[in-house]
Order: C-alpha cells, then sequence, then structure tokens
C-alpha cells in the first residue's frame, strides 16, 4: 500500500513537471538579447568594444543608438548554429568600437529588435572616459606615439587665416597609420599646405621622428567655434610579447620579425576660436572685402602713344591674405578715354607661413583725344587684423601723353586764315570741270569694241542668276534675323516679369541672398537690351545703362551694386532688412528700365 502510494506521489510529480515544460516552452525558446561592455572606465585615446549577443530568429539587425560625441563603428562578427530536439537556435554576435571626443560620464541605450515573434533588449549601460592618458613626450611619456596640435592665433577676424600644425611624435615605426584631422565647422575654408616637413627631435633624454602637417583655415562667419581634436590610429609593437598559437615560419616572419602588433590611438587637444566680426567703425562704402596686410601698385604698358591706340594699365594687389573675394576697384576715368576692362585673375598661394595672395586687374585705355590725359590716383580700403583697423592703401596710375587726334576741348571756334591751304579756288572747280570725261554715246563706239547680241546675251544670263542668287541669300539673311529679333523681343518682353518672378524665389541665407540678387539683375540688365553676353563686371554693366541714355539711373544702380558688394564680401552678419531694402531697389530700377 505504502509502495503504491509512493509510485502514484512520484507520477504525479512528473506529470505537473511534463506539465510546466509544455506551459513554458514558448518562452523558453523565446530570444535572448544581451549586450555588455569590456571595460566600464577608459581615456579618450582607449577604445570601448561593445559586443551585441543575438539568440533566436530576427528578421533585421537593429541600428546601434546614437549618442552625442560619441563615435561608433562596426568591427568583426560571428555566428553559429545550434539544433537541441530538432529546434535550431542562431547566436549572433557583432562587436562595436565606441571612441568618445570628449570627457564625461556616458550612457548607451537599450537595443531593442524582435526575435522569435516577440520585443527583446538590451540593458543600459553606462562607462566613463577620463582625460587622454598619453603624456606628452616632453614631460616622460613612454607612449609609442604622441601628436600635437598648434594653432597661430585663438583669436581672428572674419576673412583671416590661421594655421593648424599637427605634429606626428612617434619613437616606433607605425603601421596602417591613419591621421584624421579634418572634422572643422563647416563655417570654415580649409586649405591644405601640402608641403610636409620631416625631422627628429629629443625628448626626455628619447629621440622621437616627427611629421609635421599644416592646413589654413579661413572662417566666413563670426562666432565661437570648438575645432576637435585630431586623432591618430596605428599598428606598434606590442611592448608585452602575447602568446600565440604555434605556427610554421614564413618568409614575412623573417623579414618582419615575430613579435605582435598592437593597435593604438592618440589624439591632440581640442581648441576653441573666437571669430569676430569685421568692426563697422572705419569702413567706407568702397571697402575691397581684403582682410590682411597687402600692398597695391600700377603699371602702363607705354605712356605715349596716338590716338586710338591701346594702352593697357595693370593693377596688382599683393600680400598676405586671400585676394579671390575681392571687389573691383572703384575707377573714375577721364572722358577722354574709352575703357575696356578684362577679367581679374587671383593667384592665392598657401606656404608653411600661411596665404599670400595676388590679384591683377588689365583695363585697356583707348584715348579719343590729343594732350595729356591724368589717369588719378587709386585708393582701396583693407582691414588689418595685426592693428584692427581699416587702412588704405594707393597707387597713382599715371599720366599720358597723347597725339594726334582733336583736342579735347576747343575754346574759340577756328579763325579765318585757318585752314585756308584746304580752300578750293574757282579756277580750281572749273578746271576740275573741264577734266571730267563724259560717257561715250553709242553712235561713237567703233565696230571693234560694239557688243554682239551674243554677248549680252551671255551677259544677261549671268546678271539674272547672279540677282537671283543674291535674292535668295537676302531671303534666307532677312529669315534667320527675323527670328534671332523675334527671340529677342520676346526676352525684352518678359524680363521684367521674369526677374520680378525670381525676386520671390531668394534662398533663404542671407549671403546667398546678396549674391543672387546681384545676379538677377545682371541678368535682366542682359535680356532687357538684348545681349548676347553681358560682362560681370560693374562697370560693364554700368556703361551699358549709360550707352542706351539711361543716364538719370547710372548713379543709383552704382550705389546699388556697390552696397551689394559691400554687403557680400565685408563677412558681417546680414540683416534681413537690408537685403529687403535693396531688392525694392533694384526692383524699381529695373521697372524703369522696362519703360
Amino acid at each position: 500500500m505504502i509502495n503504491h502510494g509512493k509510485r502514484l506521489k512520484r507520477l504525479t510529480s512528473h506529470f505537473w513537471l511534463a506539465f510546466a515544460i509544455i506551459v513554458m516552452a514558448p518562452s523558453l525558446l523565446a530570444g535572448v538579447l544581451t549586450g555588455e561592455l569590456d571595460k566600464s572606465e577608459g581615456s579618450l585615446d582607449d577604445e570601448f568594444i561593445y559586443t551585441l549577443t543575438i539568440e533566436g530568429s530576427y528578421d533585421q539587425l537593429p541600428d546601434f543608438p546614437s549618442v552625442e560625441h560619441l563615435q561608433v563603428a562596426q568591427a568583426e562578427t560571428r555566428q553559429s548554429v545550434q539544433i537541441i530536439n530538432g529546434q535550431m537556435t542562431r547566436q549572433f554576435q557583432i562587436n562595436y568600437i565606441i571612441t568618445a571626443d570628449q570627457e564625461g560620464d556616458y550612457t548607451i541605450p537599450p537595443i531593442v529588435m524582435e526575435l522569435d515573434g516577440k520585443t527583446q533588449q538590451t540593458l543600459p549601460l553606462t562607462f566613463t572616459v577620463k582625460g587622454a592618458a598619453t603624456a606628452n613626450p616632453r614631460y616622460g611619456g613612454t607612449e609609442a606615439f604622441f601628436l600635437d596640435r598648434h594653432l597661430s592665433k585663438k583669436e581672428i577676424y572674419v576673412g583671416e587665416g590661421i594655421i593648424v600644425t599637427d605634429q606626428v611624435i612617434a619613437r616606433e615605426r607605425l603601421i596602417e597609420a591613419d591621421l584624421k584631422r579634418d572634422d572643422f565647422p563647416d563655417s570654415f575654408r580649409q586649405i591644405d599646405i601640402d608641403e610636409e616637413k620631416r625631422y627628429q627631435r629629443i625628448f626626455s633624454g628619447r629621440e622621437y621622428d616627427v611629421v609635421e602637417f599644416k592646413k589654413v583655415l579661413i572662417p566666413t562667419k563670426e562666432g565661437t567655434y570648438r575645432l576637435p581634436p585630431a586623432v591618430l590610429e596605428a599598428m606598434v609593437r606590442s611592448p608585452t610579447p602575447q602568446r600565440q598559437r604555434p605556427r610554421s615560419r614564413s618568409f614575412f616572419d623573417d623579414f618582419f620579425g615575430r613579435t605582435p602588433v598592437v593597435r593604438k590611438r592618440a589624439r591632440s587637444d581640442a581648441f576653441e576660436v573666437v571669430v569676430k566680426a569685421l568692426p563697422l567703425q572705419g569702413r567706407s562704402s568702397g571697402f575691397s572685402g581684403l582682410v590682411g596686410n597687402f600692398r597695391i601698385e600700377a603699371n602702363l604698358s607705354t605712356r605715349n602713344l596716338n590716338a586710338g591706340e591701346t594702352a593697357t594699365l595693370t593693377i596688382s594687389v599683393r600680400g598676405s591674405g586671400l585676394t579671390d573675394g575681392m571687389a573691383e576697384p572703384q575707377l573714375t576715368f577721364p572722358d577722354e578715354l574709352k575703357v575696356y576692362s578684362d577679367k581679374p585673375i587671383s593667384s592665392d598661394r598657401v606656404g608653411l607661413d600661411g596665404v599670400n595672395g595676388e590679384r591683377v586687374f588689365k583695363y585697356a585705355l583707348v584715348p579719343t583725344a590729343g594732350g595729356q590725359i591724368d589717369l588719378g590716383r587709386l585708393d582701396v580700403q583693407v582691414f588689418n587684423p595685426e592693428s584692427g583697423q581699416y587702412e588704405v592703401i594707393n597707387t597713382d596710375l599715371g599720366m599720358l601723353t597723347v597725339t594726334g587726334g582733336e583736342p579735347a576741348r576747343r575754346d574759340a571756334p577756328a579763325t579765318a586764315g585757318e585752314g585756308q591751304g584746304m580752300a578750293a579756288s574757282k579756277s580750281d572747280v572749273k578746271a576740275l570741270r573741264d577734266d571730267i570725261v563724259g560717257l561715250m554715246p553709242v553712235d561713237q563706239v567703233s565696230d571693234g569694241a560694239a557688243l554682239k547680241k551674243s554677248d549680252w546675251l551671255v551677259v544677261g544670263s549671268l546678271s539674272s542668276f547672279g540677282l537671283a542668287f543674291m535674292f535668295l541669300g537676302f531671303l534666307r539673311r532677312r529669315q534667320l534675323e527675323t527670328s534671332d529679333q523675334r527671340a529677342a523681343l520676346t526676352r525684352q518682353r518678359q524680363a521684367f516679369r521674369r526677374f520680378k518672378k525670381e525676386l520671390g524665389h531668394l534662398p533663404g541665407s542671407d549671403q546667398e541672398a546678396v549674391f543672387q540678387l546681384g545676379k538677377l539683375f545682371r541678368q535682366f540688365v542682359s535680356d532687357q537690351f538684348a545681349l548676347d553676353d553681358l560682362a560681370t563686371g560693374q562697370q560693364a554693366l554700368l556703361q551699358v545703362l549709360q550707352d542706351r541714355g539711361f543716364t538719370e539711373l547710372v548713379e543709383t544702380c552704382k550705389s546699388s551694386l556697390d552696397e551689394l558688394d559691400r554687403l557680400y564680401y565685408s563677412g558681417c552678419a546680414i540683416q534681413q532688412t537690408d537685403v529687403e531694402r535693396l531688392k525694392n531697389k533694384l526692383e524699381a530700377i529695373a521697372q524703369e528700365l522696362s519703360k
């Protein structure tokens, strides 16, 4: 009786165990998602390895969460498959390499994904990043390599260049070195200096190889910017040999040795740069847009010429700084000259000492009157960041001595005695009449000189063929001219309407809006007057208005274009009200021109 009771009790317990297994089987077979970090504390030079383990069936891999100031790169993956009681289980591991660009405490949020039809997620993981562990070799560091960064200035003006110098300092040969040094804000123009310096230096009694890389940064907007550190990753020999599985030796073992290598990471300091706007005080309406230390000179190809000949005036601006944004000089030439400007040329060179720029303007001068023509003096306003003030550089354009042609001005009419040598007497006129031979009458033509009917027939046929050919050519040319004229008239009729429509689609950026506004106005002038090609220079545009009789609008148009150039090249913050005011002003000018 006792044995039967024990057997019944045992069977009952087995039944409930089997029932529990059947009921809990779905949950036991549900997928598992885990995440782990290789360490919870490190430095800015360290790499943190996050391992994501996935067990179960899934349709799509998750994305790694984005955390500010953390850079994540996917590394190796491993996959395995197990079959237990006919149920296949997959295990997939993904390693992520995490680096930080700032000190602080970081938390990796849970990673969520669907496994075996259920939502699973990892636990949030927190780790701490401290300052760079690599000590500067000047203070007894023992690392294999370091990275230093130096700035020529930390407080600059808009348009002023600073030199960023990165030094790779290594006491061992670096393998697969990767230097990242281009992560600068978008508000800086970047110009690489191709020349790199290599030399050796002694730090703390040890010799190091030093490689210098330089870059010029030129800010385009005011503000306070953080320049992130440069980062260098490379393979170096491990200071502590690691145990490796025995393997057969090869040629590469003999050549490189069997010392294991490890990947190391170094970073420079981060810097904060303050960019100041160009001051308003002292800036004239003719500010050139140049920021730096410049000089100017002018040269004439010849100073003595005849009326109608050409002299070339060359104006060169040179100095330390960029010149490609310089506005065209404001020149006023005498009325006795016809002036044809060439497209300015900039040649900005970057060297170890920074940017040295040159901008050349050329003008073809054609005098129309004789005498002495004084070209005057040219003043160009630039901003010198060393003194923090605007300066004026100037040059004398020189003097032209023109021979031939009529004098520029006549204060009195010619006297009676002038030009008498040119007058013709009545006797001269009579002699001239007697010398004129009239046409011979037909009846006076000799038989040898008479034309036969066959000759007249040939001549008439050729003449008719020539006239027909000329008439067809005339019709064809007239057709082409009419087509071009129709196209020109269409452009002219629609010029103002198209200009006004485009004004309503100016870009949101104020600086870009200023640039597009000037471009649209020049295109309107080209369409309004049916010009095949309108030079982009301000002087050419004003000359077009002058030639077509819009003298009263020339000065208004000039002041508006000057203000556009000043806003675009000054680098200061552009107010929306200034853009709207100039837009309305140019629209009014365009409306007058369209009449």
